[in-house]
């Protein structure tokens, strides 16, 4: 599956940094470790890959037969953006290499086309005003927004959450929010209308606070954020009436 082969690789880049970081710090041969969640969608149920990792922030070397913690020191905002960076590059070779990274499109596509729905919030492409295709995405210099936080040709890594050793309350807030589900049972709402709203966890920089919609266009963004192989039309009427008490579609 392409998406977890991306995720390795991030994970691999992310974990490289972190040994080379403690080699440089005195401890040769070490090695992190890190938990990965994916998630597949943005809080409107949009087509948003993305990864929550929660990476030690130190790595363990053998030092006279024993393991030994090294702690490493704050990142600096400028080594989140060479991360990035890497990172970027190398899921452009992998995608190159396989034949994936295209900008033209397949009319005859229904399931690229589903996806690029779900991704842009346009309509489903099984209604007339659906548009086709997406804009290609335009190159952008490596920027930072915050701090511990670059953003480099559409790609983001914000690296400013940190729970410290003592922090117990902080670490069991972060792992929580890592494991959320994608939509919680509590933001969907039928609408008397027969529309069905989002509601979103944030507004977005627009004031938008909430997403209505037809309960297709629902469908279409749900079968997306389910991963291919257990994504079957039973199990997506099922999900439906799971969450919004409808008999299906």
């Amino acid at each position: 599956m392409l998406l977890g082969r991306l995720t390795r690789l991030v994970v691999e880049t992310v974990l490289a940094f972190y040994a080379a970081r403690a080699a440089d710090q005195g401890g040769p041969g070490a090695k992190s470790g890190a938990v990965t969640v994916v998630q597949r969608t943005s809080s409107d149920l949009r087509l948003n890959p993305h990864l929550h990792l929660v990476v030690l922030d130190g790595a363990w070397h053998e030092d006279g037969g024993e393991l030994a913690w090294e702690a490493l020191s704050h990142l600096r905002t400028s080594e989140v953006g060479e991360v990035l960076e890497r990172v970027v590059r190398r899921m452009e070779r992998h995608l190159r290499r396989s034949g994936l990274l295209r900008l033209d499109e397949d009319d005859d596509d229904p399931e690229g086309n589903l996806a690029a729905s779900a991704v842009s919030g346009q309509a489903p492409p099984a209604v007339p005003q659906w548009l086709k295709g997406l804009a290609p995405l335009e190159p952008h210099a490596l920027a930072y927004d915050k701090p511990r936080c670059a953003s480099l040709d559409g790609f983001t890594l914000h690296a400013d959450t940190r729970a410290g050793d003592q922090d117990a309350a902080g670490r069991e807030a972060l792992l929580r929010y890592v494991l959320r589900p994608p939509l919680a049972q509590e933001r969907l709402e039928p609408r008397p209308d027969g529309l069905v709203r989002i509601v979103l966890k944030k507004a977005y920089a627009d004031g938008t606070l909430a997403v209505d919609m037809d309960p297709l266009s629902l469908l279409c963004r749900l079968a997306t954020a389910c991963p291919h192989r257990a994504c079957t039309p039973s199990r997506t009427r099922e999900c439906w009436r799971r969450r919004v008490g409808g008999e299906g579609a």
